[in-house]
C-alpha cells in the first residue's frame, strides 16, 4: 500500500499522523471526513487506508522507542520493510522534522498518564484448616492424613504506585496462577528485549 501511492501524498498523510500520535486530545488518528478525503485523494479503499495508517503508526512508534536516527530509520524502511527509496526518503524527512515533538509527547504521556510502580511487597498464605476440619464435628467421616495434604498456598502482592495517596493494589495468586503470570512476564520481557536490541 505504501509503495502504491505517490511519495508526496505519503508525506502529507505521514506528517498528519505523526502529529497526532501520542496526543490524547485525538480519539482517532483520522476523523471520518479526513478518511473520506484521503480515500478520494489517494484513490485507495478503506482497508488500504487503515493498513497505511497502521503501518505509519507502527514504524513511527518503533522508531521512537528505539530513538532511531533519520538515516537509520530510512535504511530500516527501505531494506527491512521493502519501502521504495523515494517513499522511504519522504518518511525519513517526516521523522527528522517531527521526531523530537513526537518523542516529547510520548514522554509526557508516560509521566502524566500512567501509574508507575514504585514498590512491591508480598506475603504467602497457607490455608491449613477449614471449618470442616473441626475435630468436634460429628458430620461425616474423619479426614484421612492424605486429605490434610490438600492445603492451598496463595501469595498476595501489594503493588505500590507513584501516587502515595492511593492504597496499594493487592493481587492474590494461587500457585498455578502465579506460575502463569510469571510466564507472561517472561514473554513481555522477551518482547521488550527484542525492541531494545
Amino acid at each position: 500500500v505504501v509503495n502504491g501511492i505517490s511519495a508526496d501524498a505519503l508525506g502529507s498523510i505521514a506528517k498528519r499522523l505523526i502529529r497526532r500520535l501520542g496526543d490524547s486530545s485525538f480519539s482517532r488518528l483520522l476523523d471520518e471526513d479526513e478518511e473520506r478525503q484521503a480515500i478520494n485523494t489517494l484513490k485507495i479503499n478503506e482497508a488500504d487506508l487503515n493498513a497505511l495508517v497502521q503501518f505509519s503508526a507502527y514504524v513511527f512508534e518503533e522508531a521512537a522507542y528505539q530513538t532511531q536516527e533519520p538515516d537509520s530509520f530510512e535504511a530500516h524502511l527501505n531494506e527491512s520493510l521493502g519501502v521504495l527509496p523515494k517513499h522511504a526518503s519522504v518518511m525519513r524527512n517526516v521523522w527528522e522534522s517531527e521526531a523530537t515533538a513526537y518523542i516529547g509527547r510520548l514522554r509526557e504521556k508516560h509521566l502524566l498518564g500512567s501509574k508507575i510502580l514504585s514498590d512491591t511487597t508480598w506475603t504467602t498464605h497457607l490455608c491449613v484448616a477449614t471449618s470442616d476440619d473441626d475435630p468436634a464435628s460429628t458430620k461425616g467421616p474423619p479426614r484421612s492424613k492424605s486429605d490434610k495434604k490438600n492445603t492451598q498456598a496463595t501469595s498476595v502482592f501489594n503493588l505500590h504506585m507513584n501516587n502515595d495517596s492511593e492504597p496499594p493494589l493487592a493481587i492474590e495468586f494461587s500457585h498455578q496462577e502465579l506460575y502463569a503470570f510469571f510466564q507472561k512476564l517472561q514473554d513481555i520481557q522477551h518482547g521488550i528485549d527484542s525492541l531494545s536490541s
